[in-house]
């Protein structure tokens, strides 16, 4: 009997995974972000084309150098997609207090006439 399997395992069907490599995957794609799937109608076709584009990577680099265990590459990859939206998140919210604060300091700047004082420095030379 054959199960129902989810549109993006057909991308590996060539690959002859193991029920707990794909289970494996399953979980590492529910996790990865939005922001690194790729645009299409429904969710399930997102996944689809973000696991082809990989397989297709890994093709091509395996073309450039042998890789040894496709599996364990792919994982990688999504691990690492993954990785990269936490640390955009942590990048955006340092952004956001950096720009409060050089805000904060523009305000202080001009409550000081701090362009006041610059332009008298330039009237004494």
């Amino acid at each position: 009997m054959i199960k129902d399997c989810p549109l993006w395992e057909s991308a590996l069907s060539d690959w002859k995974l193991s029920v707990e490599k794909l289970d494996e995957l399953s979980a590492l794609l529910d996790a990865i972000p939005a922001s690194k799937l790729p645009e299409a109608p429904t969710a399930e076709q997102a996944q689809l084309k973000y696991i082809a584009l990989k397989v297709a990577e890994i093709k091509r680099r395996n073309q450039e150098k042998k890789i040894n265990n496709r599996f364990a590459y792919l994982r990688k990859l999504m691990q690492k997609d993954m990785e990269a939206n936490a640390e955009e998140e942590t990048a955006q919210q340092l952004a956001v207090a950096r720009g409060t604060q050089a805000f904060r300091n523009f305000t202080e700047r001009t409550h000081n006439n701090y362009i006041e004082k610059i332009l008298e420095q330039y009237k004494q030379h």
